[in-house]
């Protein structure tokens, strides 16, 4: 099985590979390597919000202990 990182990172070796076993992989590596952007695009968007949630939790902690519930 190919990891996504070797076909990231040597996606012309792996085709010329794939090609030697007769298999034509150009069109189906470049929706494989489209869909893992997407994938780490949403991943990275993902992480963000995340950590805005962290900060906006520590944010409410922090009120909470010095006695400003009403905000």
């Amino acid at each position: 099985m190919l990891q996504i990182a070797v076909i990231r990172e040597r996606k012309e070796e792996v085709i010329k590979k794939l090609l030697i076993k007769n298999f034509d992989a150009s069109d189906l590596l470049e929706r494989v390597l489209a869909i893992d952007a997407e994938k780490r695009k949403n991943q990275q968007e993902l992480e963000a919000l995340l950590a805005e949630q962290n900060t906006l939790a520590k944010q409410v902690g922090d009120l909470y202990k010095s006695g400003k519930k009403a905000e």
